[in-house]
């Protein structure tokens, strides 16, 4: 006979694990910003019930455009010291890892619209257990829609065998709409977090980079001696949830205690995000009145289940806001309505606007979002600027926005109906010329490799009429 007794975990929990979730949340304090300045105002108010941190001064932050560099600052942050290049490129996923500078973490998490058991995942998986057997939280959030054969038994099996490795399989609200939304919604809430006990050794990553070998790598590894792995040949695509693409993307790497430990907490309403409605569990807190402006920054979260797809009033409010240019980067483009007619207002106001794109999208969902961007470029071509990226073997995979050359947002958002009305997301907002200059050289970089589009775009007349009605788009 024996006895069996369930407890809430945050009972029994390290106490700095303890003190971590009891301050989970956004801001919850009135925030102003001076009179007449647009761009601040959009700092200081979402517009609605977006998820945001507290206005804060801007920290020790980079920009990570250099896709091996992005997993280098990963292996760092959770083993002191980078891989060597040949394990790298050998994919030796047995080779020895150095964790002699380690630090002692509190908690993990890595969100993404999803891992692979590849090169990447394996290795990455090999240090979080190592800091799991030393007590650290991990907290894994991937999409359950997208997890393919493979990566699903490495990652249950990861959580299943290692007790401190937590791992969520996002799916809709069960009372968002229905069976379609289960299959249709994903988490695309791009985010790396290594908090640790000591000042000066904590990490936030965010940006649009998925954690697999297509972020790290323009040619796939040899893994063929490890059947349970992936093993992909040169640039294939077998299926939906099973294909190979290089990807060139961007992320923000933040180093400031303060800085990741106030957006990690954020980060903990979304992983203790109430089951039925998805709604974060917000720890309310009532304080004083704070003033946004020049040289701050905040992080927004977004779950359209659960907050009346508020992300799209930021970005309403942001093309509104606009009087002199608006620099954007996106490989998906297909506006929700108010968006566009906010881009349309822009237009009509004489702002200046730039798009970097793609116009192919070597993915299985390439069948309709190829179509819907060149339709978006067809539409637009003759009263802004859009430029295709065409540098092989990478295809563009960016989300950046320039305001006014003041005004940056870096994160995991598309320029499509699917991150406003569906998928989860974030980023940071940064009311700040130097940033902003920062982003607009990406893009600037970015036009260098691209070529000028003009409206002459070949889209069939079958995915002409069947991308016209607006619930189709919907979709998309």
């Amino acid at each position: 006979a024996y006895r069996m007794v369930l407890e809430r975990e945050e009972r029994f929990a390290p106490q700095a694990l303890r003190r971590h979730d009891a301050a989970r949340g956004g801001c919850q304090q009135p925030v102003v910003s001076a009179p007449g300045d647009a761009l601040a105002a959009v700092l200081a108010a979402s517009g609605s019930a977006l998820s945001m941190t507290c206005p804060s001064a801007i920290g020790q932050a980079r920009l990570v455009p250099d896709a091996r560099a992005a997993f280098q600052s990963r292996v760092m942050a959770l083993t002191g010291a980078p891989l060597p290049e040949a394990v790298l490129e050998a994919g030796d996923i047995e080779a020895p890892i150095d964790f002699s500078g380690a630090p002692a973490l509190e908690v993990i998490y890595l969100s993404s619209l999803h891992m692979r058991a590849d090169f990447t995942g394996f290795m990455l998986a090999r240090m979080l257990v190592w800091h799991a057997a030393r007590g650290t939280a991990v907290r894994i959030v991937l999409s359950d829609v997208l997890q393919h054969s493979v990566d699903r038994r490495f990652y249950t099996e990861l959580a299943a065998r290692h007790p401190g490795i937590q791992l969520q399989l996002l799916r809709a609200a069960p009372r968002s709409g229905g069976v379609f939304d289960q299959l249709h919604r994903t988490n695309h809430v791009k985010a790396f977090v290594a908090l640790a006990q000591v000042p000066r050794r904590s990490v936030f990553m965010l940006g649009g980079r998925n954690l697999h070998d297509g972020f790290v790598f323009e040619r796939p590894r040899d893994l063929s001696r490890w059947p349970f792995l992936r093993n992909f040949s040169e640039a294939q695509v077998e299926s939906f949830t099973n294909f190979f693409v290089a990807y060139r993307d961007t992320e923000i790497l933040f180093q400031a205690d303060a800085d990741v430990r106030r957006m990690a907490a954020h980060l903990a309403a979304f992983w203790h995000r109430d089951h039925d409605t998805q709604a974060m569990a917000l720890v309310r807190q009532a304080g004083p009145e704070l003033r946004a402006g020049d040289g701050m920054m905040r992080h927004f979260l977004s779950v359209p289940d659960a907050d009346g797809r508020a992300l799209e009033d930021l970005y309403v409010a942001l093309f509104d806001a606009a009087r002199l240019r608006i620099d954007m980067t996106s490989p998906f483009l297909n506006l929700p309505p108010r968006m566009e007619a906010a881009l349309e207002r822009a237009l009509a106001r004489g702002v200046a606007v730039r798009l970097i794109t793609r116009i192919e999208v070597p993915e299985p969902v390439g069948l309709f979002a190829a179509p819907l961007n060149r339709l978006f470029v067809q539409a637009y071509a003759a009263r802004m600027e859009i430029h295709a990226h065409t540098v092989p073997p990478q295809t563009l995979h960016d989300k950046l926005l320039v305001v006014d050359g003041r005004l940056a947002v870096v994160g995991s958002v598309n320029l499509n109906q699917r991150s406003f009305h569906h998928d989860t997301e974030n980023g940071v907002l940064f009311l700040d010329r130097t940033r902003a200059a920062e982003v607009l050289r990406l893009i600037d970089a970015l036009e260098r490799e691209s070529a000028r589009q003009g409206a002459a775009q070949q889209v069939s007349p079958l995915m002409r009429i069947l991308m016209r009605p607006a619930f189709v788009r919907w979709f998309f």
